[in-house]
C-alpha cells in the first residue's frame, strides 16, 4: 500500500471539520408542524394552540433550536388568539436566546412578541424599546415591519406623543404602498385616523378614513371594512359623510352587495 503523503493527512484530518462547518452553514429545517402551526396564525389561531400543545410533550426530543421557536411559536399563536399572558419572564428569556446567536432570521419576531408581552403588562418604555430593536433588524419582512411601526404609533398615541405616532403610522403606511399591500395600507390610513382623531383633528381623521373606506370599498373586504367601522363607531359623527355610526354599519352590509 502506498503510504499517505503530507497533504492527504491533513485533508483526512480536516474532514470531520470541513463537514461540521458545512451542516453549520445549512440552513436549519423545523418540523413540519411548525410551519403549518405558523400558517393557522392569522385565520385560526385556536387550531394552531391545539396544535402546538398536541405536540408539546415531545419537546423533549429535539435540540435548542427546535425548543426555542416552539416557545416562539407559542407566544406568537397566543398574541393572534388575544390570549397573551404578560409573562414577561418568559418572553425574556426567549429574546435572549435569540439575541445570543439563536437562529437570526427569528431575532426581529423575538423583539416584537417581547414587546407585545410588556405592552400587555403596561409597560410603556419597555415594550418601545423592543418594537424600536425589532424595527432595527427586521429586515425586508414588510408584514412584519408593518406590525412593528402599527403598534409604535399605538403606543405613541396612547402617551399623547402625536407626532412620534404620525411617524410611525405614516411609516407603515410607505411600507404597505411600497408593497403594493392594499389590506397594509387600509390598515396604515385607519392608524393614521386614528392618530388624527386623538389629536381632536376631526376633518383630517374623517379624511384618512374616508380614503381608507375606498380602498376597502374597491377590495370588498369585509374584514377591512370592519376594521374601519370600528374606528367609526367611536365616533358621535362622521361629519363629511353626515351619517351617524349606526347607519355607516347599515350602509356597509349594502356597499358589499353585487
Amino acid at each position: 500500500m502506498k503510504p499517505l503523503n503530507i497533504r492527504n493527512i491533513v485533508l483526512l484530518l480536516s474532514l470531520p471539520f470541513l463537514m461540521a462547518w458545512l451542516a453549520a452553514c445549512s440552513p436549519h429545517k423545523y418540523p413540519q408542524a411548525f410551519i403549518v402551526a405558523d400558517s393557522l396564525m392569522e385565520e385560526q389561531p385556536d387550531s394552531a394552540i391545539a396544535l402546538l400543545n398536541a405536540i408539546g410533550s415531545s419537546m423533549h426530543q429535539h435540540g435548542e433550536k427546535d425548543r426555542m421557536y416552539y416557545e416562539l411559536l407559542r407566544l406568537k399563536a397566543a398574541d393572534k388568539a388575544n390570549q397573551l399572558v404578560p409573562d414577561t419572564h418568559k418572553a425574556d428569556s426567549i429574546l435572549h436566546y435569540y439575541e445570543q446567536g439563536g437562529d437570526k432570521g427569528l431575532l426581529a419576531t423575538a423583539y416584537y412578541y417581547a414587546a407585545r408581552t410588556y405592552y400587555e403588562k403596561k409597560d410603556a418604555p419597555q415594550a418601545l424599546d423592543y418594537f424600536q430593536k425589532a424595527a432595527e433588524v427586521v429586515g425586508d419582512d414588510n408584514e412584519l415591519a408593518g406590525c412593528i411601526y402599527s403598534q409604535m404609533g399605538v403606543l405613541y398615541t396612547n402617551q399623547g406623543l402625536y407626532e412620534n405616532a404620525e411617524d410611525a403610522f405614516k411609516a407603515e403606511y410607505e411600507i404597505a404602498l411600497k408593497s403594493n399591500d392594499t389590506l397594509g395600507m387600509v390598515y396604515a390610513l385607519n392608524d393614521l385616523a386614528y392618530a388624527a382623531e386623538a389629536h381632536d383633528d376631526h376633518a383630517l381623521s374623517n379624511e384618512r378614513l374616508t380614503n381608507a373606506y375606498h380602498l376597502a370599498l374597491l377590495q370588498k373586504n369585509k374584514s377591512l371594512l370592519a376594521c374601519i367601522f370600528h374606528t367609526l363607531g367611536k365616533k358621535p359623527l362622521i361629519d363629511e359623510w353626515h351619517t351617524p355610526a349606526k347607519a355607516v354599519f347599515s350602509f356597509y352590509d349594502k356597499s358589499l352587495q353585487p
